[in-house]
């Protein structure tokens, strides 16, 4: 500029910011180098002003020698300066090597079909704007191609609605072929486990029978052998020394002999209940038996409720004074369809169980009435059965406490036994029951005939 000074000077005000700007930049890239020649060769200011009402570019670079041996002193420095107007001439010059169509420089933002970049100035303001005619190329490719690429989507869209289809329809039968798997496979590990419950069940069903039948069979041999040995023991040996005596005191004898009669009538009195006990288990091994051959019967006929369960009632109630329980009977005469013997059995059955499982409290047999069928309920207030347990109680060999110590003796098989006779009989047996509080069972007959097997 300093050949056109009288330029530079009328447009100093625009221009100064940028020359300050560049030797200040000049001064920060000078700042610790001892030759910063090669540096300042590279600093420049370009920025678009407004001069007047019209949009220039402006550049304010430093001139440097190209030896360095010409030295200049900071804010003296030789500085070239170009300005250069937004006009029509430079919008073509920019529009036309990328084809811009119709390029110019205005001052209202484009509109309509018109496209544009703002110029803006150092501090953000839009100077003026680059417009030009918006070309669609897309849109006029997408117009020419339009019918071919209807066809070529029709029938795109038929392939894809037939793969689709197909998918589909294979992917419907892979599903249900991997539905019908995971089946199988449930089905195979519950049958799995059935069946290791099952054998678990059974394994301790055998280790349980054999217990039982060994107790009333050490208690038959045990006193048998007394018996065998009556002789030697002392009531037997007191009664031959007072035999023996020269003169016999009848009083004297006939206490030897009651002694000797009592020993052999205890003994026999064990030996009859443990036979007894030993016959029960030994005939409920054969029901199930039979149950299992499908040769368990029953026949069924009309009868007096009274008549069936009074015999059972005073018979266990000689189990209930054992005890010390109290053992109550609510009942009503009535007419029922049923196995006398057998519903004798089951009744037997479930009040042996609440009599074994009860050990403070009473065991009470209530019978009552609904429109078609009588209702024997056999309740206790023992030790009550876990929730877990009511679906399992009726399963052969399953029993609610499966230690060798539990307390109440029996092999598994009562309740499964009792609910096939009851079945058979045309009835149900139902149970509820609360731990610690105690369990009801209900055994429900008909009142008049046998369901229809169909």
């Amino acid at each position: 500029m300093k050949s056109c000074p009288e330029r530079y000077e009328a447009r100093a005000e625009f221009i100064g910011p940028l020359v300050a700007q560049l030797r200040e930049n000049m001064a920060e890239v000078s700042q610790g180098e001892d030759d910063p020649y090669e540096a300042l060769a590279e600093v420049a200011v370009v920025a678009s002003v407004l001069i007047g009402d019209r949009t220039a570019i402006v550049s304010v670079i430093p001139i440097i020698s190209d030896s360095g041996d010409i030295a200049q002193k900071p804010g003296t420095e030789a500085l070239h300066v170009a300005l250069r107007y937004f006009d029509a001439e430079l919008a073509t010059q920019i529009g036309s090597p990328i084809e811009l169509d119709s390029a110019e420089f205005n001052t209202d933002p484009p509109a309509g079909h018109r496209a544009g970049i703002p110029v803006t100035s150092p501090s953000g303001d839009v100077l003026c704007w680059l417009r030009w005619k918006a070309a669609h190329p897309g849109t006029d490719l997408l117009a020419k191609m339009l019918p071919v690429l209807i066809a070529v989507g029709l029938a795109s869209g038929g392939v894809l609605l037939w793969i689709v289809r197909h998918l589909l329809r294979v992917s419907g039968q892979l599903q249900a072929s991997e539905a019908q798997a995971r089946r199988d496979i449930v089905a195979l590990q519950q049958a799995r486990e059935a069946a290791e419950v099952a054998d678990r069940a059974k394994m301790n069903f055998m280790s349980v029978v054999s217990h039982e039948l060994r107790t009333p069979l050490t208690v038959i041999l045990g006193y048998a052998r007394l018996g065998k040995n009556l002789r030697k023991m002392p009531p037997a040996q007191r009664l031959e020394e007072v035999s023996h005596l020269g003169q016999v005191d009848p009083a004297l004898l006939q206490s030897s002999v009651e002694d000797v009669l009592r020993t052999a009538t205890t003994g026999m009195e064990k030996i009859e209940r443990s036979g007894e006990h030993l016959l029960f288990l030994v005939n409920e091994l054969l029901d199930y038996a039979k149950m299992e051959t499908g040769r368990l019967e029953v026949d069924p006929e009309i009868c007096d409720v009274l008549e069936v369960l009074n015999p059972v009632v005073d018979q266990m109630r000689t189990l209930t004074d054992e005890k010390g329980l109290k053992l109550e009977a609510t009942m009503a005469p009535c007419l029922m369809l049923a196995d006398v013997t057998r519903t004798r059995q089951i009744v037997i059955n479930l009040i042996g169980n609440a009599i074994k499982f009860t050990d403070v409290g009473k065991v009470s047999v209530v019978v009552t009435e609904s429109e078609d069928k009588v209702h024997i309920e056999v309740s206790d207030t023992g030790t009550g059965i876990a929730r877990h347990e009511l679906e399992k109680i009726f399963d052969a060999f399953h029993q609610a406490d499966g230690s060798f110590s539990r307390s109440a003796a029996g092999t598994g098989l009562g309740l499964s036994v009792a609910r096939e006779l009851a079945h058979l009989e045309g009835g149900t047996i139902s149970v509820r029951s609360e731990v610690g509080v105690g369990s009801t069972f209900t055994l429900s007959l008909p009142k008049s005939k046998l369901p229809d097997p169909s």
